[in-house]
Protein backbone atom coordinates (compact mmCIF):
# COMPACT_ATOMS: atom_id res chain seq x y z
CA UNK A 1 0.00 0.00 0.00
CA UNK A 2 2.82 2.43 0.83
CA UNK A 3 4.35 1.87 -2.60
CA UNK A 4 0.96 2.43 -4.20
CA UNK A 5 0.41 5.77 -2.49
CA UNK A 6 3.94 6.93 -3.35
CA UNK A 7 3.45 5.84 -6.98
CA UNK A 8 0.20 7.76 -7.08
CA UNK A 9 1.94 10.89 -5.83
CA UNK A 10 4.75 10.52 -8.36
CA UNK A 11 2.77 9.55 -11.45
CA UNK A 12 -0.25 11.77 -10.97
CA UNK A 13 -3.98 11.04 -11.04
CA UNK A 14 -4.97 7.43 -11.64
CA UNK A 15 -8.50 6.16 -11.15
CA UNK A 16 -7.29 2.53 -11.19
CA UNK A 17 -4.56 3.13 -8.61
CA UNK A 18 -6.90 4.96 -6.24
CA UNK A 19 -9.48 2.17 -6.63
CA UNK A 20 -6.87 -0.45 -5.71
CA UNK A 21 -5.77 1.54 -2.66
CA UNK A 22 -9.37 2.05 -1.53
CA UNK A 23 -10.11 -1.68 -1.88
CA UNK A 24 -6.99 -2.54 0.08
CA UNK A 25 -7.86 -0.08 2.86
CA UNK A 26 -11.43 -1.39 2.97
CA UNK A 27 -10.27 -5.02 3.16
CA UNK A 28 -7.76 -4.20 5.86
CA UNK A 29 -10.43 -2.34 7.82
CA UNK A 30 -12.74 -5.35 7.77
CA UNK A 31 -10.03 -7.87 8.59
CA UNK A 32 -8.82 -5.72 11.48
CA UNK A 33 -12.32 -5.56 12.91
CA UNK A 34 -12.66 -9.34 12.77
CA UNK A 35 -9.51 -9.80 14.87
CA UNK A 36 -10.40 -6.86 17.14
CA UNK A 37 -7.56 -4.59 16.03
CA UNK A 38 -9.54 -1.39 16.51
CA UNK A 39 -6.68 1.05 15.84
CA UNK A 40 -5.86 -0.56 12.50
CA UNK A 41 -9.54 -0.57 11.56
CA UNK A 42 -9.93 3.11 12.45
CA UNK A 43 -6.74 4.06 10.60
CA UNK A 44 -7.88 2.15 7.53
CA UNK A 45 -11.20 3.99 7.65
CA UNK A 46 -9.31 7.29 7.83
CA UNK A 47 -7.22 6.26 4.82
CA UNK A 48 -10.45 5.59 2.90
CA UNK A 49 -11.69 9.07 3.84
CA UNK A 50 -8.44 10.67 2.65
CA UNK A 51 -8.42 8.81 -0.67
CA UNK A 52 -12.15 9.12 -1.48
CA UNK A 53 -11.91 12.61 -3.07
CA UNK A 54 -9.36 11.20 -5.55
CA UNK A 55 -11.58 8.27 -6.60
CA UNK A 56 -12.35 9.65 -10.05
CA UNK A 57 -8.67 10.12 -10.87
CA UNK A 58 -9.17 13.68 -12.05
CA UNK A 59 -6.91 15.48 -9.59
CA UNK A 60 -3.46 14.81 -8.22
CA UNK A 61 -3.13 13.70 -4.62
CA UNK A 62 -1.69 16.37 -2.37
CA UNK A 63 1.63 15.76 -0.60
CA UNK A 64 -0.01 16.41 2.78
CA UNK A 65 -2.51 13.61 2.10
CA UNK A 66 0.27 11.23 1.09
CA UNK A 67 2.02 11.99 4.38
CA UNK A 68 -1.23 11.42 6.31
CA UNK A 69 -1.80 8.03 4.67
CA UNK A 70 1.77 6.92 5.33
CA UNK A 71 1.54 8.06 8.96
CA UNK A 72 -1.71 6.14 9.43
CA UNK A 73 -0.10 3.00 7.99
CA UNK A 74 2.79 2.88 10.48
CA UNK A 75 0.84 1.14 13.31
CA UNK A 76 -0.50 -1.44 10.84
CA UNK A 77 2.95 -2.24 9.49
CA UNK A 78 4.42 -2.56 12.98
CA UNK A 79 1.56 -4.79 14.07
CA UNK A 80 2.13 -7.10 11.09
CA UNK A 81 5.84 -7.36 11.88
CA UNK A 82 5.04 -8.23 15.50
CA UNK A 83 2.56 -10.92 14.40
CA UNK A 84 5.13 -12.45 12.04
CA UNK A 85 7.74 -12.46 14.78
CA UNK A 86 5.33 -14.11 17.22
CA UNK A 87 4.50 -16.74 14.61
CA UNK A 88 8.21 -17.53 14.09
CA UNK A 89 8.75 -17.78 17.84
CA UNK A 90 5.76 -20.10 18.21
CA UNK A 91 6.96 -22.33 15.35
CA UNK A 92 10.47 -22.47 16.81
CA UNK A 93 9.03 -23.39 20.20
CA UNK A 94 6.94 -26.18 18.68
CA UNK A 95 9.91 -27.46 16.67
CA UNK A 96 12.14 -27.56 19.75
CA UNK A 97 9.62 -29.59 21.75
CA UNK A 98 9.09 -32.16 18.99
Amino acid sequence: MSRGILDLEKSGPSKDQVSKLLRFAHTLKGAARVVKQIEISQNSHSIEDILAPYREGTKAIEAANVKQVLTLMIPSMLNLKICKLRSKINRASIDSTS
